[in-house]
């Protein structure tokens, strides 16, 4: 659930659902994650972070690329011995920075957003697009990598690294990436027509 502050761009919600028989309701809210949810929280995290970034898109850009800045040190304060929610503001801050044209600022903080979760590549691929913006295609295609290296079934990053290799001719190795993603997704329209015209 997205809910708009007058002081802050957004606020996510994520639901926990009912306490269990006997429980009081903020004793359920409050108490600690069993192994399972704990191996659960980073995809709640990403489905978060996604739902901020909609939210953030529905509103001014460069106010909010300024205003999530301006949340990292204190998220950092708050999350001291969770660098996952520490990554998340990190790299919210960099989604925003990227999409009002600030490079620079995006990739120092998609580079602190890894150097907190290293094995995020949801940043890698983010870090690839500013990269690849900036013409630095060697790096882009770096991460690009790594984030199908750490989620192999990763369709937009498969799909963002046939792009780049299609346009540098590297046509076979391309249509691999573009067979990757109507392996994982075989009803993606584009992935289909670039997959076929490069046959």
């Amino acid at each position: 659930h997205v809910a708009r502050r007058r002081l802050l761009p957004f606020r996510v919600r994520v639901g926990v659902g009912r306490p269990p028989a006997g429980w009081e309701g903020a004793d359920y809210v409050l108490g600690k994650w069993n192994d399972d949810e704990a191996a659960e929280l980073p995809f709640v995290v990403d489905k978060a972070s996604d739902a901020a970034i909609l939210a953030m898109r529905m509103g001014d850009v460069e106010t909010g690329a300024d205003e999530l800045v301006a949340l990292v040190e204190p998220a950092l304060k708050a999350f001291p011995d969770d660098p996952t929610m520490g990554a998340m503001y990190v790299r919210l801050a960099g989604v925003a920075l990227r999409d009002a044209d600030r490079p620079e600022e995006a990739l120092h903080h998609f580079s602190e957003a890894l150097r907190l979760q290293p094995d995020s590549p949801k940043t890698h691929y983010n870090l690839a697009g500013v990269f690849l913006r900036q013409g630095k295609v060697q790096e882009a295609k770096d991460h690009y990598k790594e984030a199908i290296r750490q989620k192999p079934n990763y369709t937009k990053a498969h799909f963002s690294l046939g792009m780049v290799l299609a346009k540098q001719g590297k046509l076979n190795k391309a249509m691999y990436h573009f067979s990757e993603v109507l392996r994982i997704d075989p009803d993606n329209v584009t992935a289909r027509k670039l997959y076929e015209r490069l046959q």
